[in-house]
């Protein structure tokens, strides 16, 4: 058999330069495998283990396929490409479809140079099938008359890996399954035509494909030739390949259209319960407690003073405060005066702060006369002037109606640069209030502000307690890292619903099981902000079997939460990383590139519509008209948000989450765009480039790490402390990088992109030119002793990381226990990771032992206050 060909490429090139050519130009800019089911398997497996399954196409199908080759072998396959092309594109929305297939059957004696052909296929939606298989005839045409030139040379100057072809069809009656051995493929469609039958065997990487995926692909080609045999000028896109039950199961699956309150808004609803509750707790931050009565008239004083400063419906309020309870009542004044609130969370660095005013193009801002972040603005109204008590305690005549903007949220954008996110009222309101409920809050209920207001997680933590007559409880910013005395306040409150990201239940499950005694109140667990491992929850679910586990997969740009799924035993046995069925008011669509529906197992991007979906993007029409798109989807337009999530749905209609088809990552529940961090990076003088990308340390733990390369000749300016401070002033703690890494280039591909893969290589090193800054508090120096009797050296500077010293991943988990035992408290490797150096590993630490002293000498006072008011008492009473 053939496959012999020089070595000596030159002399190939020159010897069939007419070949050469050919290839070169046929495979330019070919950049994307084809492959089925692509991004729900790793498509770069190391090995194949072929194993086969036999079907036989329905009579009527082969006949009519032989009908139209006219009983020509040649013209079948032609047609077996043509429709393998289509069922790619329908899976993968893919217009560039690159196929394997062999070159026709030679003599046995015969010496021939090549036996793998590739065939490039141009698509489009709206191509009719008679298009796509005259054009694949001529394809298949050229090929054969160029096939004299080695398929690994076309691969290799098409800059192609050598397994690009994944997918190869033959027909068996001209063609050799043994010639496809060079192309490395991980699923080959061997058809077979016997007379009027057509049987088809699949060949497949057992590694990458499962026998239940590929007796779907044989499906699918089946319905896709019954749509379109009698019918070949159809267009593309009027084509599917959904089976009648799956048609079935996304109609029903997304038939979530209930009532809720069209003519309610977020204040309504609000003074509805102050009205019913008057006297019930409604907020709690440390000491200080306001009824809802107490809330809603120091909220209706700031609205009037508001109304009076000129804000009316949709004017856009700036609020910058720490957790408080002057935060509350700034947002629900907003709301009453009929404006928009623009959550800015003081902590955030100036820089970012100017953006948004000026983004947002917001004159107003409430904020504290303590906040000095608030002097751009052009009208400044602070919530702890004393003047305000002048003001009006009656609610305030409402001039916004539900379809206006309740609150802009600031999300990481592709740009650089933030974008804001417009809800209102109705989207809020359907999130709370509507038929087919399946969550229970009421007034008895005590919920938790645990994240921050400018991350969309607070929305409903804030409005699920305040509207339904609950009880608000706020917690420092301290407090929150403080997971032992963080526990200790959610008994004493009596905590019922906790909403929390699973990175940070993972740690408050470590510290709450320690007390295996004592037990919490709560009824609802309620994950949201980045991926869930149920096993994780193994141990919670035995202690607390009675507590509802919730699992719900939300974006900003659709109002907090899209999808429901309640986590039970089973779920928490078999870890399946499911975020359930569409949650009420929306529906929920896995789409391909191109917009089609795509079939039961495959991945396509999450796309959402119905009443949670957001108006868009502040002043930015051109983005807004890209992600929040118009589809025609079962007979009718729909407006969808087109997240950029990877999901697909499983035969019992339930989603599972894949991953980001962008450079978007969640850490600790942030929403963060690594090109948005990249961009902050170049602006720093002596950068060249950088790459920034989420690594993953444990399972579902990850942090931030940058590469860069520095500017030639100034290699030895690098230092990371120095460019994480830089950072500091352009983006949020949560955005800058865990650790800087230098590279002389940044590692590429053969195809010219990134090589994620050789980066992830590189290893946790950051030295930089720093001289070695010596621990000065007492713990500094109790870490430094820890390092340096796990890492066995007594050079150990507060700037440098574990990494940097010699140290590796195991002894990272050495550090973690030494630290842990020592110090009474538990110290993660995710803590370890994410505050890297001694300086900032010391600085987190002693601002949890800041808080707790605080927190002792409250409890202290009261005691003492307590004390005091008895001795009264018994004073008066002698009297």
């Amino acid at each position: 058999m053939g496959g012999h060909f020089d070595t000596n490429v030159s002399y190939l090139n020159d010897m069939y330069k007419k070949e050469y050519e050919y290839w070169q130009n046929k495979l330019a800019g070919a950049a994307e495998k084809s492959c089925f089911f692509a991004g729900a398997h790793d498509t770069k497996a190391e090995e194949l283990r072929m194993e086969t399954a036999d079907f036989v196409l329905p009579s009527h199908c082969a006949n009519r396929l032989v009908q139209i080759s006219n009983h020509s072998d040649g013209r079948l396959h032609v047609l077996l490409l043509a429709y393998t092309a289509v069922l790619l594109m329908k899976h993968t929305g893919q217009t560039d479809i690159v196929l394997g297939t062999s070159i026709y059957r030679q003599q046995a004696n015969e010496e021939f140079i090549n036996t793998v052909l590739p065939i490039r296929i141009p698509l489009t939606n709206e191509m009719p099938l008679l298009d796509v298989i005259t054009d694949v005839r001529q394809t298949v045409s050229e090929a054969i008359e160029h096939q004299n030139y080695p398929i690994e040379l076309i691969l290799k100057n098409a800059k192609q890996p050598a397994d690009f072809l994944d997918v190869s069809v033959i027909l068996a009656n001209i063609q050799e399954l043994s010639y496809l051995d060079r192309a490395s493929s991980n699923l080959i469609l061997a058809f077979d035509r016997q007379h009027d039958e057509l049987r088809v065997r699949i060949h497949y990487n057992a590694l990458l494909y499962q026998k239940e995926q590929v007796e779907r692909l044989v499906e699918q080609l089946s319905i896709l030739l019954e749509h379109s045999l009698d019918n070949p000028r159809v267009p593309l896109k009027e084509l599917s390949i959904l089976t009648a039950r799956e048609q079935e199961l996304f109609a029903r699956v997304n038939e979530t259209a209930v009532r809720f309150p069209e003519k309610a808004t977020i204040s309504s609803l609000f003074e509805e319960a102050v009205q019913a509750y008057p006297q019930h707790t409604a907020v709690v931050f440390e000491q200080k407690r306001l009824s809802y009565d107490q809330l809603n008239q120091k909220a209706n004083q700031l609205a009037h003073c508001l109304r009076e400063r000129g804000v009316t419906a949709e004017s856009i309020v700036a609020v910058l405060m720490p957790p408080s309870v002057d935060m509350i009542v700034a947002i629900l004044a907003v709301l009453k005066a009929g404006g928009a609130y623009l959550p800015i969370d003081p902590d955030l660095p100036a820089h970012r702060v100017e953006y948004m005013r000026q983004d947002s193009q917001a004159t107003y801002v409430v904020t504290l006369q303590a906040q000095s972040l608030a002097s751009g603005f052009a009208d400044v109204i602070f919530a702890d002037d004393e003047r305000l008590n002048h003001y009006s305690v009656a609610n305030l005549e409402p001039i916004h109606q539900p379809n206006q903007l309740a609150y802009i949220i600031y999300t990481s954008g592709t740009t650089g640069k933030p974008k804001g996110v417009m809800i209102e009222h109705r989207n809020v309101v359907r999130l709370f209030f509507h038929d087919n409920n399946r969550f229970a809050f009421s007034c008895d209920d005590t919920w938790v502000l645990f994240h921050s207001f400018g991350f969309d997680f607070s929305v409903w933590e804030i409005f699920g307690a305040l509207l339904h007559g609950g009880k608000l409880l706020l917690l420092s910013n301290v407090l929150k890292r403080d997971y032992r005395q963080l526990v200790q306040r959610l008994r004493e409150e009596q905590v019922t619903v906790w909403n929390q990201t699973p990175s940070s239940f993972y740690q408050f499950i470590e510290e709450e099981l320690k007390q295996p005694d004592k037990k919490l109140c709560l009824r609802y667990v309620i994950f949201g902000g980045e991926a869930l491992l149920p096993a994780k929850l193994a141990a919670w679910h035995d202690k607390y079997p009675e507590t509802k586990l919730i699992n719900m997969y939300g974006i900003t740009e659709t109002t907090v939460h899209t999808t429901y799924k309640e986590i039970a035993a089973e779920q928490i046995r078999s870890n399946e990383k499911r975020i359930g069925v569409p949650f009420s008011t929306v529906h929920l669509h896995i789409l391909n590139r191109q917009g089609d529906v795509v079939p039961t197992g495959v991945v396509g991007e999450i796309c959402i519509g119905g009443e949670g979906v957001a108006r868009g993007y502040l002043n930015k029409p051109e983005l807004t008209a890209e992600r929040f798109q118009l589809c025609q989807l079962g007979g009718q337009m729909q407006r969808l948000y087109r997240s950029g999530d990877l999901g697909r749905y499983s035969s019992d209609g339930e989603v599972e989450y894949i991953g980001r088809r962008d450079k978007q990552v969640k850490i600790r529940g942030y929403r963060i765009e690594l090109d948005e961090v990249r961009s902050h990076l170049l602006t720093m003088e002596g950068i060249q480039e950088a790459v920034v990308m989420a690594r993953e340390i444990e399972e579902d733990g990850k942090i931030l790490c940058a590469y860069v390369v520095m500017k030639e000749e100034q290699a030895e300016r690098f230092d990371p402390v120095e460019i994480r401070q830089y950072m500091q002033t352009r983006v949020a703690d949560y955005m800058i990088p865990s650790f800087i890494l230098l590279l002389d280039k940044i590692p590429l591909t053969i195809n010219g992109k990134v090589d994620d893969n050789q980066l992830l290589q590189v290893e946790f090193r950051q030295s930089g030119k720093r001289d070695v800054v010596q621990p000065g508090t007492e713990l500094e120096k109790q870490l430094a002793e820890v390092w340096g009797k796990v890492l066995k050296t007594d050079s150990i500077g507060i700037h440098s990381t574990i990494f940097d010293l010699g140290g590796t991943s195991f002894d990272v988990l050495k550090i973690s226990k030494e630290l842990t035992d020592q110090l009474g408290r538990e110290v993660t490797v995710v803590t370890l990771f994410t505050y890297p150096t001694i300086s900032m590993l010391a600085n987190v630490l002693e601002a949890e032992v800041t808080t707790r002293k605080l927190q002792a000498d409250a409890r202290l006072d009261s005691i003492e206050d307590g004390k005091k008011a008895r001795l009264q008492k018994l004073r008066l009473l002698k009297k």
